[in-house]
């Protein structure tokens, strides 16, 4: 990771060679989408009033230089305890084998007219005409970052070229991340940045469940465009708090967790009308996917689910065979299938007419809907 900070070191430093750019694009206004696994940063770049910090930045998305890039550093207020003037952004730079472009001159506040308000992004630098790569985005307005600002002692402030239209809740979350001074420990990855002369469209959030277990948690996204009836059915379990409190009752060693239909001493859960088998909607039960349980009749899966341990694609559907209809999945584990192979491993035991019963019951403490 390259690295620049603010460091007022830098400042000291007595010479500098500018290489200007030839080539700018066009101004225009375009936009950004930072992707990570906590969500999508979605910038506006302004490329009419910041031109060459504009096109600096979208040449270096263009090129796939922050593609597996990170953001590195948080500055809060609690970690900057020598610096008298405080502020608080998160900084982020390319990956490592990227080509460090020419740096770029400062096209400061008073001449661009963007302010360092809530969610600008902006170029880091050292002196003045020394960016290159390394921006940071504003938590809460930053007015000392602009021209005549006093955290750069020269006073020239740094160029603000364009802000946040969505993801600020990204924003925050890397902010707390966990640190050494400003340092984020792991630096958190940049999955990919992509550039449009239009706004990108709202992502789709996926539905997913995250399970809180006496063993850890684990995360399920469903398909609801595979499996609608089955996803609505879990749901409904999930939104009542069904499933709080019942255990995992069945674990066949390389081969499936079971659960959802027991309360911790055995007894069984009433569950709602039985629904629809879907499982001929091309799912697999491949590791790592969750299905519906059943008895021998195919429409009678109500309350109960498992986890595929294992590939098992002798539980999928084959057409024009009734004993093999199969088993619907309706989801996969996207997190947390440690949490999974440490059920794998119990000891289990008979308990009356049931088999593979967990010794120390596997207990679910809750089942919510992650929004």
């Amino acid at each position: 990771m390259k690295k620049m900070m603010f460091s007022l070191l830098a400042i000291l430093v007595s010479s500098f060679l500018f290489v200007s750019q030839s080539v700018f694009a066009a101004n225009e206004i375009s936009y950004v989408r930072i992707e990570t696994t906590e969500g999508n940063i979605d910038l506006e770049i302004d490329g009419v009033r910041a031109p060459v910090t504009a096109a600096n930045f979208v040449e270096y998305v263009k090129s796939g230089a922050y593609d597996g890039g990170a953001f590195h550093r948080t500055v809060r207020l609690d970690n900057q305890p020598l610096n008298p003037v405080k502020i608080e952004v998160i900084q982020a730079g390319t990956n490592e084998n990227a080509l460090e472009r020419a740096a770029i001159p400062i096209e400061r506040t008073s001449d661009t007219g963007i302010k360092h308000m809530n969610g600008t992004i902006s170029m880091a630098r050292n002196f003045p005409d020394s960016a290159t790569s390394q921006f940071f985005i504003c938590i809460n307005d930053q007015p000392e970052l602009d021209f005549g600002g006093l955290r750069n002692p020269d006073g020239q402030g740094f160029a603000a070229f364009g802000k946040v239209i969505a993801g600020m809740d990204v924003v925050l979350k890397i902010q707390a991340m966990p640190a050494v001074d400003q340092s984020l420990t792991p630096p958190f990855a940049i999955t990919r940045a992509t550039v449009s002369s239009q706004p990108f469209p709202p992502a789709v959030v996926p539905l997913a469940v995250v399970f809180k277990t006496s063993l850890g948690d684990f995360e399920i996204e469903l398909n609801e465009s595979a499996a609608p009836v089955t996803v609505a059915n879990f749901l409904s379990y999930v939104d009542s708090g069904f499933y709080d409190g019942t255990i995992f009752h069945r674990v066949v060693k390389d081969f499936v967790v079971q659960g959802g239909g027991y309360n911790t001493d055995m007894s069984e859960k009433p569950a709602s009308a039985p629904i629809v088998n879907e499982a001929a909607n091309g799912l697999s039960n491949l590791k790592g996917t969750v299905a519906m349980a059943r008895t021998p009749d195919i429409h009678s899966a109500d309350s109960q689910f498992f986890v595929n341990v294992v590939d098992n694609t002798n539980l999928d559907h084959v057409p024009g065979d009734p004993a093999q209809y199969g088993y619907a999945v309706f989801g996969k584990l996207v997190s947390g299938f440690e949490v999974i192979e440490a059920m794998n491993q119990v000891t289990v035991q008979n308990v009356g007419e049931y088999s593979d019963t967990p010794v120390t019951p596997i207990e679910v403490l809750s089942a919510k809907r992650k929004f």
